[in-house]
């Protein structure tokens, strides 16, 4: 017998009908039910566009006071609206648009957006938020909107975010978006545009192709149509086969004519490939109020791996819940141990956020207890690994949220008061999840990222070059054949230029070090306190790593030795005094840098400029904020400039040639 049984009988007798209404899980032949007048007793939906076509953002609860009220849901158009008013407002450095390659039936397309994360190529994002895939389950796409537009305020503004009795600070809003998200807010266009129109309670896509005119056979429930044990009457026992999924094209639970035969998944799957760092997906439901993890197959074992979805031996007792060893009916679905401790640690984390949200109780549990499915999207996403393993491993979650409107129209519709009770949670718990996730592990850095100021730094350098004939510039990005104690040899001095993350190979860090060693120069610009965080010697190299940094504001500059050779020049900016930095506030608006350890604590640093006093808004280290310092390090000599945009004072009239 496998453990948690007892468990599993009391989770299918109180939660068996989720996403599914009395009848429809029943063999799934139910085509829908009768009651359902076509009225709607939930939440109205938006008229016209609120956002304008992306002339006006949105703003989730989070971010604003207290008991705001939302009014209405988003309409079919005001989702897509919403995305690129994000985009309008917070530009393409801070969210990406974008749209799959696949047009559904009626020529829609799965259109979405990436935020954070460590740049803005694929490999940077690693958290995948998908909504509305069934079309009746009405906030979820609100949901996912709602919660990206209060990450963004809150990180421009920086400010924390509040979801009823959750809060978070500035911190957390950073580092949720450090993970690198990934969201489509309508996966279902069709069926979503279908259901608000007409208050039927649509759960399906559009798609006539099996319906023989009936319109109660249109459409596929496309969270069966995904590649995982789709072929659900051969690979699931006898007695439960029939209730994963259908081959009735009048089900709720039809599953369609093959694996990926809908362009809604195919555009999920699409999402997956594109990004291939992904490493958690978050499928969002409603309404039964829990948190559900993989797999949702049958119950979760850890002791044999061959024991899987991948072996047909297994076909005939699959599903079965509980066992029947008399029977040799023994199977579980394999999970290696530490993938199975991470998926219930992030999901109580989530449970417990959404708990303290408004106060209702969310269960957190195996998909399988729930009730056994084929073709589901969280399963399709951690299974990937395991069928190729050249994939990466994505974790698999399927929210429900809410608890349903006992009023005589679709349960589905949320009535005002649950719709923003429902953003709370979610939000809430969509926080948690990141902070899990972050804590847990998204995968390796990106090295994708390239900072948006190289091309004008590196330009400023051979402007110096031209300007003053007292070196020569070699710009290049190939750091595989430029760290090398050869080619380094070569130069007097080397300039990290916005280097961020382990920008380096395990070789390069040590032909750097002997570089220096031997009497070599290096000067770190800006985001290179960023890179190689865990290499202490770097860090001392540098003069101290990067924590954070505020959004651009603008500052004051104070030349602390204006007599020494980096600062020496003619015209005012040498002179140490308020006033004259004053002149330069007008001219300077930069990311002002916080670090780890406090510069001055560094005996070996000698600071050459500071920031006025007050001057950063978002600092971290007092009135008492370093920008930039050179050494004498470990046989060579480094110097650091905090600020991106004054690169050109540097080095104006420098007479010593040998430094």
């Amino acid at each position: 017998m496998k453990t948690s049984q007892a468990y599993a009988f009391l989770s299918l007798a109180l939660l068996g009908e989720a996403c599914l209404l009395p009848g429809e899980a029943s063999g799934g032949h139910i085509a829908r039910r009768q009651d359902i007048t076509g009225s709607n007793t939930g939440i109205a939906i938006g008229t016209g566009d609120r956002f304008e076509g992306g002339k006006k953002f949105p703003r989730g609860l989070g971010s604003q006071p207290d008991g705001t009220n939302l009014e209405t849901l988003l309409n079919v158009n005001e989702i897509k609206s919403a995305v690129h008013g994000l985009v309008e407002e917070y530009g393409i450095d801070s969210i990406e648009y974008f749209e799959s390659p696949y047009k559904t039936y009626q020529n829609a397309s799965l259109f979405g957006a990436k935020v954070g994360g460590s740049g803005n190529c694929s490999d940077a994002y690693r958290v995948y938020f998908n909504a509305a895939i069934h079309a009746r389950e009405r906030g979820a796409s609100d949901n996912i909107v709602y919660f990206i537009s209060d990450l963004l305020y809150a990180n421009k503004h920086g400010e924390g975010l509040a979801f009823g009795g959750r809060t978070y600070s500035n911190c957390d809003v950073r580092r949720a978006l450090s993970t690198g998200i990934v969201f489509t807010p309508l996966s279902n266009p069709d069926g979503v545009a279908y259901d608000q129109a007409t208050h039927s309670c649509w759960r399906k896509n559009r798609n006539p192709a099996a319906s023989g005119g009936d319109p109660d056979a249109v459409g596929i429930d496309l969270n069966r149509n995904f590649d995982f044990l789709f072929d659900f009457l051969e690979d699931f026992a006898p007695s439960v086969g029939p209730n994963v999924a259908s081959e009735n094209p009048r089900a709720q639970t039809y599953h369609g004519a093959s694996a990926f035969s809908e362009p809604e998944t195919k555009s999920i799957k699409w999402v997956m490939d594109e990004h291939k760092e992904v490493r958690w997906f978050m499928d969002i439901h409603s309404y039964i109020g829990v948190v559900l993890y993989n797999w949702g197959s049958d119950e979760n074992q850890l002791r044999k791996p061959y024991m899987s979805f991948l072996n047909e031996s297994y076909d005939a007792v699959r599903g079965l819940m509980p066992d029947t060893p008399s029977d040799n009916g023994i199977y579980g679905e394999y999970i290696p141990s530490s993938d199975w401790s991470e998926k219930v640690f992030a999901a109580m984390r989530m449970g417990n956020a959404m708990d303290a949200a408004v106060g209702r109780h969310y269960e957190v549990q195996q998909s399988a207890y729930l009730y056994p499915t084929s073709g589901a999207s969280d399963d399709y996403a951690y299974s990937r690994h395991f069928a190729d393993p050249s994939l990466g491993k994505i974790h698999g979650f399927t929210v429900e949220f809410g608890f349903g409107n006992n009023e005589a129209s679709c349960p589905f519709y949320p009535t005002p008061d649950q719709y923003h009770q429902n953003l709370l949670e979610t939000s809430a718990g969509f926080m948690e999840y990141l902070l899990a996730a972050s804590e847990i592990g998204v995968g390796e850095a990106a090295s994708c990222f390239r900072h948006d100021s190289i091309p004008a730094a590196v330009s400023a350098l051979i402007s110096l070059d031209a300007r003053t004939g007292l070196f020569t510039v070699d710009a290049g990005e190939d750091a595989e054949a430029t760290i090398t104690l050869p080619s380094l040899a070569t130069y007097a001095t080397v300039v990290f230029l916005h280097c961020t993350g382990d920008f380096l190979d395990t070789a390069q860090p040590g032909a750097l070090r002997g570089y220096v060693q031997s009497g070599g120069g290096f000067v770190g610009v800006h985001a290179a306190a960023s890179g190689l965080r865990e290499d202490d010697w770097y860090g001392e190299l540098v003069g101290a790593h990067f924590d954070q940094h505020p959004p651009p504001e603008e500052g004051v500059c104070i030349v602390e030795d204006p007599e020494h050779f980096i600062t020496r020049r003619d015209g005012a900016h040498g002179k140490n005094s308020v006033e004259d930095a004053d002149q330069i506030r007008k001219r300077w608006t930069d990311e002002c840098y916080n670090f780890l350890s406090h510069p001055r604590d560094n005996k070996n640093l000698h600071i050459l400029a500071r920031g006025g006093p007050s001057a950063f808004e978002g600092g971290t280290m007092g009135d008492d904020h370093p920008l930039a310092w050179c050494q004498e390090f470990d046989g060579g000599r480094s110097f650091y400039m905090g600020r991106v945009t004054r690169l050109n004072n540097i080095g104006g009239n420098n007479e010593n040639t040998d430094r």
